[in-house]
């Protein structure tokens, strides 16, 4: 699925899915920063992402 909320503009962005409830609603309050990620693939779609570059 795809996020289309306000704050997920632009290449190189995603968002962290904190639950349902006021209290995931505070904790995802303050995460707009920066960061670093690892995306887990199959070997397969890394094969294949490779080749796109």
């Amino acid at each position: 699925a795809q996020d289309t909320g306000g704050a997920i503009k632009g290449a190189n962005r995603f968002d962290t899915f904190w639950g349902a409830g006021d209290d995931a609603r505070t904790i995802a309050g303050g995460m707009a920063s920066r960061g670093a990620a690892r995306i887990l693939l199959p070997k397969s779609a890394a094969r294949r992402a490779q080749v796109r570059r």
